[in-house]
């Protein structure tokens, strides 16, 4: 199930006055009933809210709606006095990001997949990990064991053979994952390697690093 917030940041209830409804009161029903029908005190719809909801001091209520349902709802005074009747409130969920990009073309993520080489390589290789005739979004490299110093090893960069370092240069040996630099977005006509250079040094056989690649293709 899918809910929606009927406002945000919060729904905020005002009198006839224009002045917060301090205590008031919102019921719901199904669309056109007087059928009680559940809202939600959470983006993930876990926690119903009472029917009626009772707003804070400063009328703000947190209201979620089962998305693609109808809803009426009726907000009245803390004495029970209806303020306003409305009917037919219907929200849709919310895009996904699959659902925002043009028919045909999809977002895919793929790994993570581990940089191999042997002592003394001057870099590290993923075979044919950026994929043909898809554009690159992003690569996000993290170091799982430290590099070693004992090859004069100084710091990682990390993109395709033609531009070792597109996606990021001068990174730490050290472990986590590296904070990446603009590296705009290629496209291969064949299946191209993906590299991690070992900077003013060779590698010592000690580090170990994994790669993920985001990228944007036909379908």
């Amino acid at each position: 199930m899918a809910v929606a917030a009927l406002g945000l940041p919060r729904l905020q209830l005002f009198d006839s006055s224009g002045r917060p409804l301090a205590g008031g009161l919102l019921d719901s029903y199904a669309a056109g009933t007087t059928t009680p029908l559940a809202t939600y005190a959470d983006a993930l719809g876990v926690t119903p809210n009472a029917n009626p909801i009772v707003c804070d001091s400063g009328g703000f209520c947190d209201v979620w709606l089962t998305t693609a349902v109808a809803y009426k709802f009726r907000a009245r005074t803390s004495a029970g006095v209806t303020l306003w009747t409305v009917d037919n409130i219907t929200l849709a969920a919310t895009s996904t990001a699959a659902q925002l990009l043009p028919t045909g073309c999809s977002i895919t993520a793929t790994g993570p997949s581990t940089f191999t080489g042997s002592a003394g390589d001057s870099k590290l290789v993923i075979s044919g990990a950026l994929e043909a005739n898809k554009i690159i979004l992003g690569v996000s490299v993290t170091v799982l064991q430290q590099f070693g110093t004992s090859q004069g090893a100084a710091s990682l960069a990390f993109g395709d053979p033609g531009l070792i370092d597109r996606w990021g240069s001068g990174l730490s040996l050290l472990v986590g994952t590296k904070p990446l630099r603009q590296g705009g977005m290629p496209l291969y006509s064949v299946a191209t390697d993906l590299w991690l250079s070992i900077e003013q040094g060779l590698f010592d056989g000690t580090g170990s690093a994994q790669a993920m690649v985001y990228s944007i293709g036909l379908t």
